[in-house]
């Protein structure tokens, strides 16, 4: 029994030992970020079921980062963003995960991939050319109802020492406006796992109706 007990000690002590070792030998690491813009554009202004919602981004593959000002070169590498889909009620403040009343089409710009262990989520990923990068896909309605699309953030690359976060800035679209929607269903915020205070102006939020 007490050499059980030493056994169990000394891998109780290895495991810490384990858990504190690292092999990063990266003197300063990047922390840094770049602000992407997503355009919508659909075929008409009142969406039905069976239409498509079309989100586009497009940036070069050197881009001046947020904070350091430095140049960062993505070509052939890895870029990705998450967004939130959701559904809303009138008079109800907390919307409700909507991302399996959509169809998600992968356009000419990446794929997307619907993480199982995160209702509101899906993302978009992709590889960015020697030149530019490029992100796109469409949404499809099964149903009808009131939905919304919140831009989340993302990635660029998976770079040793460097951590580099792709934050949105706008979805921009000349279709719809969320003051329209949020009026006639009688709301002035919106909660989904977290609270949006002013959906009327936020501008990482798309709230859109659905009509048979």
């Amino acid at each position: 029994m007490k050499n059980l007990t030493k056994l169990y000690f000394k891998l109780i002590c290895l495991s810490i030992i384990l858990m504190n070792f690292t092999c990063n030998d990266c003197e300063d690491e990047i922390h840094d970020e770049f602000h992407y813009e997503v355009s919508l554009t659909t075929e008409k202004e009142e969406l039905k079921i069976g239409d498509t919602l079309r989100f586009s981004t497009v940036f070069p593959s050197k881009v001046e980062l947020a904070s350091s000002k430095m140049i960062h070169d993505n070509s052939e590498q890895y870029v990705d963003y998450r967004f939130h889909i959701l559904e809303l009620e009138r008079g109800k403040t907390k919307a409700s995960p909507a991302r399996e009343s959509f169809r998600f089409v992968n356009l000419d710009a990446g794929t997307v991939h619907i993480p199982e262990a995160r209702a509101w989520e899906a993302e978009i990923h992709n590889f960015c050319g020697p030149d530019t990068c490029r992100l796109a896909f469409g949404i499809v309605p099964k149903r009808e109802g009131f939905f919304g699309v919140f831009l989340r953030k993302g990635f660029l690359g998976a770079f040793e020492c460097m951590d580099l976060t792709l934050f949105p800035s706008r979805i921009k679209s000349d279709v719809g406006s969320n003051t329209t929607i949020l009026e006639e269903l009688e709301l002035s915020n919106i909660k989904t796992d977290f609270l949006i205070d002013n959906p009327d102006s936020d501008e990482l939020l798309y709230l859109f109706k659905v009509r048979e």
